[in-house]
């Protein structure tokens, strides 16, 4: 990789760019085991219709804090990280507190495509968030990618995908997550910046209530101090009927 990494700190917060002002990720110091940026914290947001996943799968690393929130706050969860560039995955152990690999983390250094595409592996969550020093995901934001990922994903699993609203091709972005994943995609608009989160399943959502939605949310929001609740009102008013059938 020819770019540079770069560390910055303001007010408490460490941050990650690709010799960009992009953030790549963020740390608070005081709180490392915190999600930082608002779209890390809605990648999470799957956990209002899925189980709590055992074999996760992370494409690209940042900082490291999604890692960190899972071993804190999901301890049983075995993560499997796919990061392409070393240089990152070195950083993210200097600088970010990045655990080392035991039997709950393996990092490892490869092209997020070409793992999903060759693996055999199953995994009750793929989460992707992947970019270079231009904020473009390539080949992560393709039709072929999120085929292969639904072939890696167990019954009942899910994918997670930060969308960056900027990146050139964002529309056709969200009609590759529907043809690979027909009505069985929700996008989440970030309470920040321009990103969307996806979220795409294996098997449609079990169609649950509003007022169920609202209920699950405030025990999730109790467990893992995250704004749940925020993102029920989001998730319905921000997607199309034909994916609204799962609220009731």
């Amino acid at each position: 990789m020819s770019h540079s990494i770069d560390i910055r700190e303001e007010a408490g917060v460490r941050y990650l760019h690709f010799g960009t002002d992009w953030v790549q990720g963020a740390m608070r110091l005081a709180k490392p085991n915190h999600l930082v940026l608002a779209y890390t914290q809605e990648m999470l947001s799957f956990l209002l219709f899925r189980e709590v996943p055992r074999r996760v799968l992370m494409i690209g690393l940042g900082a490291g804090s999604l890692v960190r929130f899972f071993r804190h706050r999901i301890p049983d969860a075995h993560c499997t990280v796919i990061e392409i560039n070393p240089s990152v995955i070195a950083m993210a152990h200097q600088f970010f507190r990045l655990p080392p690999d035991d039997e709950r983390l393996q990092v490892e250094v490869g092209d997020g495509c070409d793992y999903v595409a060759q693996s055999a592996a199953s995994f009750d969550a793929i989460l992707v968030d992947g970019y270079d020093h231009h904020a473009r995901a390539g080949r992560l934001q393709s039709l072929d990618f999120y085929r292969a990922c639904r072939a890696r994903l167990a019954p009942q699993g899910v994918m997670v995908s930060n969308v960056f609203g900027r990146v050139r091709g964002h529309g056709q972005t969200k009609r590759d997550l529907r043809e690979a994943f027909p009505d069985r995609v929700l996008l989440l608009p970030s309470a920040e910046a321009s990103n969307v989160v996806a979220t795409a399943f294996a098997e449609p959502p079990v169609r649950v209530g509003i007022a169920e939605l609202r209920r699950q949310a405030t025990e999730l929001r109790a467990r893992y101090a995250l704004p749940f609740h925020k993102w029920v009102h989001r998730l319905r008013e921000s997607n199309p009927p034909a994916t609204q059938a799962i609220f009731r």
